[in-house]
């Protein structure tokens, strides 16, 4: 007689029998359906399936956290999260887009006609300052904590590169903890937030930019963004009563929509795209004149808006890291390739901490200021300040 194992085994072989359009229990067909004549020296019989397109994890050592940062996953854009489509990939289909509504073009550090004075671009002098500040100047008393930080992100670096990292890997371990150092290290450290916005969408979708082919609008996004403390609850809430949408920026997400966004961060693996990346700083930055518009149009209507200060936006993509600037002239927003890097080792890696931090208290120190007065909010409470309960 045949073991109970052995009869459980055979019940299964003849369940599979059928015709050819049998179905696994997620929905492929099995590549063979009869049974075989069972021999009690065979291993466990194990139905061979198609393959449904998901990659195997690069590693197979590691705590689980670790792994799962390096799997060769879709991405977390995408809006299918169980497999991967047969279509080219992305960094194959990415090329320049053409937005209109306003236009967006790219420049290189000297290709930009030169601004004239502070009444056309405000804030333009600080900003230029900010991001030719050197780090000799500014890390004259480095701390042993700041070169072991420095330390762990140089090591996480390598990490990345040998273990071929996807964007969640670099944004973990290398681009994240340096954000966050630069922000500790900022002057005004207890004002300035790293925002998480990777799963954040523009808000409301009529400030995405329109596309010249008459495509549909991308759904891009970014993924940090640094975020400025605006006032005190009461009176942040009294002045957006006053704007249309509820919000300072261009979402509506609740741990953003008191913050005054002015710099912006996108990360790509070193095979992952610069295009793509520069095509999603594009539409978000585009977004955020957009709304700064918006929030004119609410406060002074009929008014012809003031010229608006520019925005830097950092591109990371592997060890590489772009610096942009973006400003607006008339109906057209000017990216200016503006500093590049290449992040061989912690002496690099100290200056870009060293931009990080000057173009922070850039942040806080001057684009705020314009952004009050656009308000006409110059005389807010600063966010701590003791504030009468309403």
């Amino acid at each position: 007689m045949c073991s109970n194992q052995s009869r459980r085994i055979i019940d299964w072989l003849s369940s599979c029998e059928g015709d050819d359009s049998s179905k696994d229990e997620i929905g492929y067909p099995l590549q063979s359906t009869k049974k075989r004549k069972f021999d009690m020296n065979d291993a466990t019989p194990v139905a061979k399936r198609q393959a449904i397109g998901i990659a195997t994890p690069s590693l197979s050592r590691g705590s689980p956290e670790r792994r799962n940062l390096f799997e060769t996953a879709p991405s977390f854009h995408s809006s299918n999260a169980t497999s991967r489509s047969s279509s080219p990939s992305k960094r194959q289909r990415s090329s320049e887009i053409e937005f209109s509504n306003p236009s967006v073009e790219f420049y290189s550090a000297f290709s930009l006609p030169p601004i004239r004075d502070e009444a056309e671009i405000p804030s333009w002098p600080e900003l230029m300052n900010a991001i030719a500040m050197k780090e000799d100047s500014m890390f004259l008393a480095q701390t042993a904590l700041v070169e072991h930080e420095l330390d762990k992100i140089c090591k996480n670096i390598g990490y990345c590169e040998q273990r071929d990292g996807n964007e969640d890997a670099w944004c973990e371990l290398v681009v994240h903890p340096i954000l966050l150092l630069a922000a500790s290290l900022s002057r005004n450290s207890r004002y300035v937030d790293v925002l998480n916005v990777k799963s954040i969408d523009v808000y409301p979708r009529d400030l995405l930019p329109q596309i010249e082919c008459g495509s549909s609008l991308p759904a891009k996004r970014v993924d940090y963004s640094i975020g400025l403390e605006f006032t005190t609850h009461n009176a942040w809430k009294e002045t957006v009563r006053r704007l249309q949408d509820r919000t300072l920026n261009q979402s509506k997400n609740k741990m953003l929509r008191d913050r005054i966004l002015c710099s912006h961060v996108e990360v790509k693996t070193s095979t992952g795209g610069s295009i793509e990346g520069r095509n999603q700083l594009a539409l978000w930055c585009a977004s955020g004149f957009k709304k700064l518009d918006s929030i004119w149009d609410d406060l002074h209507d009929g008014v012809v808006a003031p010229p608006v200060a520019p925005t830097p936006l950092w591109l990371w993509t592997g060890r590489d890291l772009q610096l942009f600037v973006a400003m607006r002239r008339a109906d057209t927003i000017h990216v200016l390739d503006k500093r590049q890097w290449k992040i061989s080792d912690k002496s690099a890696l100290r200056d870009v901490l060293a931009t990080l931090v000057s173009v922070m208290d850039w942040g806080w120190e001057s684009y705020r200021p314009w952004f009050l007065r656009l308000l006409g909010q110059e005389s807010v409470p600063l966010p701590g300040e003791v504030e009468e309960a309403i």
